[in-house]
């Protein structure tokens, strides 16, 4: 009989009203890129699972194994199975998910340092994701995407509405073509700024040659241009709390160990101004 391999929880939603602040709950997308995903790949390819085993994951996240495993399901579908008599691999277990991400990143069942030490062996699985076609989109140009947080969980990450509208405003009338992601960030969409629908298409948008430049608060939305991402793009990161100085050793707080893409980054420990941002834009687009 096959296992099944926990990626990824998702029993809250990770919005605005629905949300908790644990990864063992509602896993983020840093923590499953950074982390659980790695690992899963690392155990095939040591052998411990096989592709015919199933992955569970997030609802929008099946893109990330589809290309690699032959049964890939959401977090959902699985508490709906009989699973009585299979093996689990459960990677946010406590037992597991602790021995993968606490203590000090040297003292990790991941071999993060210097740098990612199995990426010859693995970063053929890594970079494969099942890319969308982006036929709805408009990729013909260079473009900018503006990563927008409005989780309830730790929302001192987040900012305002207003900042990032006017941002978008300040963008469209430099005629600098926007696209926007992120959950409930529907509202920002005109008939310029176009908005990114699923994550596989957000991963899909990042791969694209075009993108040049991602805006981005504290969040792990921007790890798939670590992943599957071109060393063309600047990436800006608004850490207005200041708080990639205490955790940046942290791979999941940015560190280059898992920059596989190698994006240029560029972390900001204030709030910019919407001028200021523009014209980080202007020298990159």
């Amino acid at each position: 009989m096959g296992k099944y391999i926990i990626c990824a929880k998702e029993m809250y939603l990770g919005t605005s009203t629905n949300d908790a602040a644990s990864a063992l709950q509602v896993t983020e997308i840093a923590t499953e890129l950074v982390i659980t995903r790695l690992y899963c790949l690392m155990m095939l390819n040591d052998g411990t699972i096989s592709k015919t085993d199933t992955i569970v994951t997030a609802s929008e996240r099946k893109c990330l194994y589809e290309n690699i495993f032959d049964n890939v399901i959401d977090w959902n579908t699985y508490t709906t199975l009989n699973t009585s008599g299979s093996k689990i691999i459960d990677l946010l277990s406590r037992d597991i998910f602790n021995s993968l991400s606490s203590g000090q990143v040297k003292d990790r069942l991941i071999p993060y340092l210097p740098f990612y030490q199995n990426w010859d062996r693995d970063k053929n699985n890594i970079q494969d994701i099942h890319f969308s076609s982006l036929k709805e989109y408009d990729v013909s140009d260079k473009f900018i995407c503006l990563l927008i947080r409005t989780r309830s969980a730790w929302p001192s990450k987040n900012l305002s509405k207003e900042y990032w509208k006017k941002l978008i405003k300040v963008l469209e009338d430099q005629n600098i073509k926007v696209f926007v992601f992120g959950k409930e960030t529907e509202e920002y969409a005109t008939e310029k700024t176009e908005y990114v629908k699923n994550f596989r298409d957000w991963c899909s948008i990042v791969n694209h040659s075009n993108c040049k430049q991602i805006i981005s608060t504290i969040t792990g939305g921007v790890y798939p241009a670590f992943i599957c991402g071109t060393d063309k793009i600047n990436l800006v990161i608004i850490d207005n709390l200041d708080l990639v100085k205490k955790y940046g050793y942290d791979p999941s707080w940015y560190n280059d160990c898992i920059n596989f893409t190698n994006v240029n980054k560029n972390i900001i420990n204030y709030l910019p101004s919407t001028n200021e941002l523009v014209d980080i834009i202007k020298n990159k687009v």
